[in-house]
């Protein structure tokens, strides 16, 4: 999406592009350039996927109203190999937070089905997120959770215990324009 006409975009709460056309958006001041940020995410000095997000510094008016509000501009996975991430903060040139979120999961839940990859943790949460190694379909009562890195099953499945990341903020950032080609 490129903002070629408008200096304001109204960024609406769908999944959509934003639109000057939109209604009760999020006004998203610009001059029509292409932002972005670019970074990469680390966890004890080594890559890692983090889902990432920018959000507006500054709160921005709400379209047909007297409201302001912080708005997330973009977000994305960054790379598992490299921890690389860019993100596409168009038409916006205002500082922003980078916010890298760690998966927090889902609610372990009796007899459910998990495929490798699903991360889950426990009712009570103890700092802990378990991610499945083996799939399968867990067992009809809360497991008895560890809290080191082995591998255990719960059920037919597999999980391997990880300590739970805090999200990590950085910023004030100013997006970069990119030249147009």
């Amino acid at each position: 999406w490129t903002n070629t006409d408008a200096t304001n975009v109204v960024w609406t709460d769908t999944n959509a592009p934003p639109s000057s056309g939109s209604a009760g958006g999020i006004i998203i001041p610009g001059n029509g350039n292409t932002t972005r940020i670019q970074g990469s995410v680390m966890e004890d000095d080594l890559p890692v996927a983090r889902q990432v997000f920018a959000i507006t510094q500054a709160q921005l008016a709400v379209d047909g109203s007297q409201e302001t509000k912080h708005a997330v501009l973009n977000s994305v996975l960054s790379d598992s190999i490299s921890g690389s991430y860019s993100l596409d903060t168009s038409p916006y040139e205002g500082a922003v937070i980078v916010v890298a979120m760690d998966d927090y999961g889902e609610v372990w839940l009796a007899n459910s089905t998990y495929d490798v990859g699903n991360v889950i943790r426990p009712a009570s949460f103890q700092g802990y997120v378990y991610i499945c190694t083996v799939a399968g379909t867990g067992d009809g009562t809360e497991p008895t959770w560890w809290f080191d890195d082995s591998v255990q099953a719960i059920g037919t499945a597999q999980f391997k215990a990880k300590p739970y990341t805090r999200p990590l903020a950085h910023g004030p950032v100013i997006p970069e324009i990119v030249p147009e080609s």
